[in-house]
């Protein structure tokens, strides 16, 4: 049995599998203050296909000591969907009745709580069957929603959804209370961890960069500042590789490389480890720039794909997100880290579609560039709508969003935006065009966190880093995801409860 059960699952196109943070962050802190905590993954697969098995799974933890089901939103929102008949991502609103009346006809004081970072898009929505919404970092708020509704915390702070009555939650988005620093993510046996599974890490919160179109919470913080410290990282990846032989992690800092600083003080922790760690992250490609050296500490330390956030050729809208480096600069160290690193590590761009002082010709030069392999190093590429709404009632909303008509946006009937040059429907049909294309071309290959992802599906780094995603029949990916999902199934219908 379990006081909380915990759903989640990363929803990605090409059915590869990985683990979240998120969710076992919140459960080392619930296990650790003596709430048992019971997470389900594989989220999307139940749904999809057997989802008699996940409402016969979640009974069976229940019993009358049960607090909450709480589902993680992180990795369930639909790209490019505004209008869906969902609740969020692939959730529908049956998905959540179903889950509601079984667990309430168990236990009518259960409650159903939505976490996760897409949950402040949510917070004024009529999403029924939910009873609360946790905001932001939920590491102390999470506990001390579970001791209000045990009726040891009188003085807890919330608000309420006006349209069904669920409590927001949101006194403490940033998890201020949180001792981050000494942190770690323990899994235990009850999550199932396969032997040499790729799994996530938080080696720090936040950046200290502001970009005009992040909504992040923690931007603009001080080097240093919200990272483990080193010998609490370093127990951290001793016991995933002594317990489960875990040498390769998705690291989910919003900027890996944002000081000097930070990279030398994990390469003197990671050599102390006694085998080589493999790890993807989210970089800085100025960064990279201003310090050329840092390209050959990350490959020293273990980097094996980088994802860059470019979002621009355009100068003066790069001036205006917080990325000024020249296009030609950023082509130039492109080509550098494309030169020292060769296929040891891949590289993925991202782009931004619609963003200030973008013209039709600017764009079309950057697609230009994109489309000419050989001109453009990436390995591949990832395009985007910019994420904009009119709603500012939020606990972080973009410098963008808080004046988006300063910028130039306006938004149409059905609430899509569009300013003097585009729609978003344009540039979100454009960005799935450019795409297809780069996949269709044989160019792209599976990059950053899909790599530990495919990794879990048993293909190897060298067969993901030389081959393009066409090289991988999309029903042999399909079917090693079914099979890791039977497995895991079978694991928590046979476990001890």
């Amino acid at each position: 049995m379990a006081r909380v059960i915990i759903l989640t699952d990363i929803q990605r196109p090409q059915s590869m599998w990985g683990r979240s943070a998120g969710p076992i962050r919140i459960a080392t802190e619930l296990r650790q203050a003596g709430y048992s905590t019971q997470i389900i993954d594989f989220l999307m697969d139940f749904v999809i296909s057997d989802f008699e098995v996940l409402l016969k799974i979640i009974a069976s933890y229940i019993d009358s000591e049960t607090l909450v089901i709480g589902i993680s939103t992180t990795f369930m929102q639909q790209r490019y969907s505004k209008i869906n008949g969902n609740a969020f991502g692939f959730i529908s609103k049956f998905h959540l009745k179903a889950i509601s009346d079984v667990a309430k006809s168990l236990n009518p004081k259960i409650k159903i709580v939505l976490g996760g970072s897409q949950v402040d898009h949510l917070r004024n929505k009529n999403i029924p069957y939910v009873d609360a919404m946790i905001i932001g970092y939920a590491d102390h708020s999470f506990l001390e929603y579970l001791k209000y509704i045990e009726g040891k915390n009188p003085f807890f702070q919330f608000k309420t959804n006006t349209s069904n009555n669920a409590l927001i939650i949101d006194h403490d988005p940033k998890a201020e209370k949180f001792e981050f620093t000494k942190s770690q993510l323990l899994w235990q046996p009850e999550d199932h961890v396969r032997q040499k599974e790729a799994l996530p890490l938080e080696v720090g919160r936040g950046c200290i960069f502001k970009c005009s179109y992040c909504y992040f919470p923690l931007t603009g913080k001080t080097k240093l500042d919200h990272i483990k410290e080193s010998d609490v990282l370093y127990e951290e990846l001793m016991r995933n590789y002594e317990l489960c032989g875990t040498t390769s992690y998705t690291f989910s800092d919003d900027t890996f490389n944002d000081s000097i600083e930070k990279m030398e003080l994990l390469h003197k922790t990671f050599q102390r480890l006694p085998f080589k760690l493999k790890f993807v992250a989210y970089l800085r490609l100025d960064l990279i720039h201003a310090k050329p050296h840092t390209a050959d500490l990350l490959l020293d330390i273990g980097l094996h794909s980088a994802h860059f956030g470019i979002e621009t050729f355009n100068q003066k809208t790069g001036a205006a997100i917080g990325k000024g480096l020249h296009p030609n600069k950023v082509k130039d160290t492109l080509d550098m880290v494309k030169d020292k690193w060769g296929s040891n590590i891949t590289t993925i761009g991202s782009f931004i579609m619609g963003l200030p002082y973008e013209t039709r010709e600017t764009l079309n030069d950057t697609i230009e560039y994109l489309s000419d392999k050989n001109k453009c190093p990436l390995d591949a590429l990832v395009m985007f709508p910019l994420g904009l709404s009119p709603f500012t009632d939020k606990s972080f909303i973009s410098k963008f969003q808080e004046n988006y008509e300063k910028y130039g946006y306006h938004f149409d009937a059905n609430q899509y935006w569009y300013n003097s040059e585009f729609h978003e429907l344009e540039v979100t049909d454009l960005a799935e065009v450019v795409s297809n294309d780069w996949h269709r071309s044989g160019r792209i290959k599976f990059c950053c966190f899909d790599i530990p992802m495919m990794e879990n599906l048993g293909y190897t780094f060298e067969q993901l880093s030389t081959l393009s995603k066409l090289s991988f029949p999309r029903s042999e990916i399909n079917a090693r995801r079914v099979q890791l999902f039977e497995e895991y199934k079978s694991k928590l219908l046979s476990a001890p409860k």
